[in-house]
């Protein structure tokens, strides 16, 4: 059974529907599938797929089971991946890892390909260090709910946090999957069949982003932000559209009374 990302399922021309997922693999890896499939028939045809180390931590239990947990602490991976629907109801599939975009028909022909110009920002040590220390708090704030749900001793929930440090810090030289982090944040196709692609910011809230748009063809239309004062903004698919010159958003207003969510209209300046 393949486990659907959020927002990671498009619907396409001629009854089809888009979808990127993944499913457990061996030796606690994990199969990324991109796959189109027919609405009526069942039929589906996998496009893509990769088999990604996500930096397996298996510690045994002194009741002879054994307990997962998953280390993949790096942004920029193999594995991230937008999809969209162009105007024309085919797939457009975007990597974040060399920022490569590739236009697929509905029966899962490639049919053009072009490169993004966006410059990767560099991922540091220091940015490293800082992603270790996450995850190394993430697995405290696990472990204390592990006593009560399982009924280990003291002694017992020790060997279990050395154990799981032990394995962290000898594999800590791998969590630098790729040496940037994304290239964008979001992708959007607008209302003229033009690719918009949203440029990752690690500023945590920030409201203003940089977009890009290009043509089908890789032509790069130009690059512009994005930035209003008064609303919080989501930059998804499901929230926001450009159609003719505008842009429609879900938006929560800021030190609004009552219910915060919008639905606003913006005009485009200039």
């Amino acid at each position: 059974q393949m486990c659907i990302r959020d927002r990671h399922t498009v619907a396409l021309n001629d009854m089809k529907i888009a979808i990127f997922g993944h499913v457990p693999w061996k030796n606690h890896t994990i199969k990324y599938i991109i796959s189109i499939k027919d609405f009526e028939s069942g039929q589906e045809k996998i496009i893509w797929n990769e088999i990604y180390d996500p930096l397996a931590n298996v510690i045994e239990l002194p009741n002879g089971k054994k307990m997962y947990a998953r280390m993949n602490v790096s942004k920029s991976s193999t594995t991230s991946f937008g999809i969209a629907a162009t105007s024309d109801g085919n797939l457009v599939v975007l990597s974040n890892k060399d920022g490569t975009v590739n236009e697929y028909s509905t029966d899962g022909d490639r049919i053009r390909t072009f490169s993004l110009n966006i410059d990767p920002v560099e991922i540091t040590d220091a940015d490293i260090e800082r992603i270790y220390e996450t995850q190394i708090d993430n697995f405290a704030k696990f472990q204390e709910k592990l006593s009560e749900e399982r009924k280990l001793t003291d002694e017992e929930l020790d060997m279990i946090r050395t154990k799981y440090k032990e394995n962290f810090e000898s594999q800590k030289d791998k969590i630098k999957v790729g040496d940037h982090l994304p290239l964008y944040s979001t992708v959007i196709m607008d209302s003229d069949g033009n690719v918009l692609v949203f440029e990752f910011t690690e500023e945590k809230g920030a409201n203003k982003f940089n977009v890009y748009s290009y043509e089908m063809d890789g032509t790069l239309i130009g690059i512009s932000s994005f930035e209003t004062q008064e609303y919080d903004l989501t930059f998804t698919q499901d929230t926001f559209v450009f159609h003719d010159g505008f842009v429609y958003a879900m938006a929560v207003k800021k030190n609004a009374n009552g219910v915060p969510l919008r639905l606003v209209k913006f005009r485009l300046s200039e």
